[in-house]
């Protein structure tokens, strides 16, 4: 009889334990990647001075950092 109370009491507190006990889904695929291309345009900005009495303007590409035109052009 006293074994029987030793399983029992055993049993009863593998079932509690086993009911706090968090557990977890995992799911062992991995993440699938999506490599797309996207084209995407240049983002070029005019720029205006007044130079010497006369307006000028030159493009500026704001994605490479530099002049689109290779000077000012006159706006007569």
């Amino acid at each position: 009889m006293n074994r029987i109370k030793k399983f029992g009491c055993f049993a009863i507190m593998f079932l509690m334990l086993s009911a706090l006990t968090p557990t977890f889904s995992v799911n062992a695929s991995a993440p699938k990647a999506t490599s797309t291309i996207e084209p995407r345009a240049d983002k070029i900005v005019t720029k205006y001075r007044y130079y010497n009495g006369v307006y000028q303007y030159r493009r500026w590409n704001e994605t490479k950092g530099c002049w689109v035109d290779p000077a000012w052009i006159n706006m007569t």
